[in-house]
């Protein structure tokens, strides 16, 4: 015989399993759609490049130590990238004028126009798709994502 402490314990699992395979649908989403915006910034930009370009954007210039810092990935691999978005026309080094052996690494105007590009034309698509949803639904499907990012981040 079933107690009903079990039944809430299934319940909260299915409930958990429902969330886990959403998520899952997202990250797929999400890495699909990374991959789009990256190529629509230039044929050899990857996702990671567009994060970092993303964060140069909004956040303006950064040394490379802190990006290594913000986006997790290794010293090398941020150097490389780096060059890689230079050579590309996406990036350029500035000197740091808190430190003179160091440089900052800045989005280009072409880059931050490319981006401003992209995001709109993203912004749109997300209008359009949501259209149907009430306002009342995008303000809790909002709560809840960031209770969720709360959730699983701490």
């Amino acid at each position: 015989m079933r107690t009903e402490e079990q039944e809430g314990v299934d319940a909260r699992r299915a409930a958990v399993s429902q969330v886990e395979a959403e998520v899952l649908v997202l990250g797929r989403r999400l890495r699909r759609v990374l991959h789009q915006r990256a190529a629509a910034l230039g044929p050899s930009l990857t996702p990671v490049g567009y994060l970092v370009l993303g964060r140069l954007v909004r956040e303006g210039p950064a040394r490379q130590v802190d990006l290594v810092a913000t986006s997790g990935i290794e010293k090398g691999a941020v150097s490389r990238l780096v060059t890689q978005l230079e050579a590309a026309g996406l990036v350029e080094r500035r000197a740091d004028p808190d430190d003179r052996r160091a440089c900052r690494v800045a989005a280009t105007a072409a880059a931050e126009e490319a981006f401003a590009r992209v995001d709109a034309e993203r912004r749109e698509r997300y209008l359009a798709r949501l259209d149907a949803l009430p306002i009342a639904d995008l303000e809790q499907l909002a709560a809840l994502l960031g209770r969720y990012n709360a959730a699983v981040e701490g």
